[in-house]
């Protein structure tokens, strides 16, 4: 806004008569005035077909100021949903009585809000399963079915939204391990409400059929299949399970598809008690073979200790000997001349 403006004023695009909606000695009728030093700005934070028209500044002098024509576009956008999710439409600032909605689809049309109304819910395809709020329309559990247009429109049938609804990849790539339970989450599904089914090269089989296993339906998931509240399991996989198992609602919706993928698994415990067994089986097969190996090293030691012993006695004993000839000798050189030695 302008710094000279005395007042503010807003024509509607569908009538002539105009209205003050600010002023400096009015508070905002529509919006509000932001101040900051000494500029000043007019926000319309939600803008509905209402705020299409003129809106025009008046000065101190009582002249035209400046003009600004507002022309409001409908919004369109593309939304990718995931089957079994929520469809939600906001209502872009319209009040809850004033908004309609319309679904243009693949096979049939039909309004899903009507005066505020879901009227929807009287359709079979979307029975109960339309919602209305004071900020936004829900469209509960979509699946393929729901894929199309969807048109919302004020009370003077001003189109405000127009949404393309797609539906995005519902399958998902779920680990597993053989011989363990492969358990496929409800997703807050009542168990009474569920089937599933499985797929592969070789069968297309029911397992579960609202909320009770089909055992029978097929030998190989015989006894297998347990249904809780919270979550379907298969007992025992093995990869001739590898397949599609797609879980459908009580309309016959899917709600997702889960593929598993096997994945080996190291098992610490099994590492550990391997690692402790080791050292026993090494002792249980090779500990008669150490054995034998440390007698014969000990009777050879022994042997060796006993000849070195001998020879050592001997040397030992011829050593003495000729030291007392020796000394025997040694004696008889010494005694004096004419002396005889004295023998006793």
């Amino acid at each position: 806004m302008m710094s000279v403006t005395e007042k503010f004023e807003f024509t509607p695009a569908n009538t002539q008569q105009p209205d003050i909606i600010w002023s400096r000695r009015i508070k905002p009728q529509k919006g509000q005035v932001i101040s900051s030093g000494d500029e000043r700005r007019f926000i319309i934070s939600s803008v509905t077909f209402n705020d299409q028209g003129n809106y025009t500044e008046w000065n101190f002098w009582s002249k035209v100021a400046s003009v600004h024509l507002v022309k409001v576009l409908t919004k369109r956008r593309v939304l990718s949903c995931m089957p079994g999710r929520n469809l939600s439409i906001s209502l872009d600032g319209l009040l809850k009585d004033d908004v309609k909605l319309r679904f243009f689809g693949k096979d049939f049309n039909i309004t899903l809000v009507e005066h505020g109304f879901p009227v929807g819910n009287r359709h079979f395809g979307f029975w109960g399963r339309v919602q209305l709020t004071a900020k936004n329309i829900q469209v509960l559990m979509v699946d393929s079915s729901d894929v199309g247009k969807y048109v919302l429109s004020d009370h003077r049938n001003n189109t405000v939204t127009n949404i393309t609804l797609n539906m995005a990849d519902a399958t998902h790539v779920q680990e597993a391990e053989a011989g363990t339970t492969f358990s496929i989450s409800l997703d807050s599904l009542a168990k009474e409400d569920v089937t599933l089914i499985f797929t592969n090269q070789d069968s297309n089989v029911t397992l579960v059929e609202l909320g009770l296993p089909v055992n029978s339906s097929h030998n190989q998931f015989s006894e297998r299949i347990q249904v809780t509240s919270s979550d379907i399991q298969v007992l025992n996989m093995d990869v001739s399970d590898m397949g599609n198992y797609t879980l459908i609602d009580r309309e016959g919706r899917k709600a997702k598809i889960i593929t598993p993928q096997f994945v080996n698994k190291s098992n610490p415990l099994l590492a550990l008690l391997l690692l402790l067994l080791i050292p026993p089986c090494i002792c249980c097969c090779y500990g008669k073979k150490i054995l034998k190996k440390y007698k014969e090293w000990t009777s050879k030691t022994t042997t060796a200790n006993t000849t070195t012993t001998d020879a050592t006695t001997t040397s030992n004993a011829v050593k003495v000997e000729n030291q007392n000839l020796l000394l025997a000798d040694r004696a008889r050189s010494k005694a004096p001349e004419g002396n005889k030695p004295v023998t006793h």
